[in-house]
């Protein structure tokens, strides 16, 4: 019996078509129901916002950005609404969205403030407000706020010491605290 130590293994060479041909995928969200799933995904060569069925299927394409890029997705916990963020042309300055399934799927902005960042976190268990953080008051501080998102109006949830950025913003339904990391 001879032994595979010594044995040379095969080079694998690629082409440029098969490198170029590989895709991303960002965060996801299920639906209520558990049938469906919202994928950030570069299928169509840009971060997108995709629908697929969880029991599985050919992609639904929900966002046709060119210029601006899905970076994260939250799907409501009582409605086929999807909240979703996405930035331009690679700012980092992230704007939140709302895409209502039930409604046509057209994507409408939540918050558009292009000098400012807003990062989803979660959504309050009967789907009447997203929170996010922002640095709406301090370009050096990321605060927790909330929206509600049938009417627009927003308002601050926890303010962040300067210098001390919370990535996201942790929600404790049960004993009804909104949390935020603090050094």
């Amino acid at each position: 019996m001879r032994s595979n130590s010594g044995a040379q293994r095969p080079k694998l060479r690629y082409t440029f078509e098969q490198l170029a041909n590989v895709r991303r995928f960002g965060g996801c969200a299920v639906s209520s129901d558990c049938k469906q799933v919202a994928v950030v995904a570069d299928l169509d060569g840009q971060m997108n916002l995709w629908l697929v069925p969880a029991a599985g299927g050919f992609p639904v394409q929900l966002t046709f950005f060119k210029d601006q890029t899905v970076r994260d997705v939250r799907w409501s916990p009582v409605s086929n609404q999807i909240a979703f963020q996405a930035d331009r042309q690679g700012n980092e300055l992230h704007q939140l969205y709302l895409l209502d399934l039930d409604a046509g799927a057209r994507p409408r902005v939540l918050i558009d403030n292009p000098r400012n960042r807003y990062m989803l976190s979660d959504w309050s268990p009967d789907g009447r407000y997203l929170y996010y953080t922002t640095d709406d008051r301090d370009p050096r501080s990321l605060d927790a706020a909330r929206i509600d998102v049938a009417s627009g109006a927003r308002a601050a949830a926890v303010a962040q010491m300067e210098g001390e950025p919370s990535v996201s913003v942790h929600i404790s339904w049960k004993s009804a605290q909104l949390c935020a990391p603090v050094r």
